[in-house]
C-alpha cells in the first residue's frame, strides 16, 4: 500500500483546500498556481485511489482485469496533458 488511508483522506483535503485558497488570489498568481495545484490532485488520487485498490484486492486472488490496466494508463494520460 503506497499510502495509508488515513493519510490519503488529509492529504485530499488539503490539497483541496489549498487550491480552494489559491482562487481566491489575482488570476496574474493564481493562474501559474492552479496549473500546479491540479496536477499535484491528479497525482494524488491516481497514487492514493491505487494503493487503496492494490489493498483491497490482495486479500482475495482475483484475475487480472482489463480495468487494472486501463485505469493508470488514463490517469498518467491525464497528468501528461495537465503538464
Amino acid at each position: 500500500m503506497l499510502i495509508p488511508h488515513h493519510r490519503f483522506y488529509r492529504a485530499l483535503l488539503s490539497t483541496c483546500l489549498g487550491l480552494l485558497s489559491i482562487f481566491m488570489l489575482p488570476p496574474q498568481l493564481a493562474r501559474p498556481l492552479t496549473h500546479g495545484g491540479f496536477l499535484l490532485l491528479a497525482l494524488l488520487l491516481l497514487v492514493g485511489l491505487a494503493a487503496g485498490h492494490e489493498a483491497s484486492s490482495n486479500k482475495a486472488p482475483k484475475r487480472a482485469n482489463y480495468a487494472d490496466l486501463l485505469y493508470p494508463i488514463i490517469g498518467f494520460a491525464v497528468i501528461i496533458d495537465q503538464a
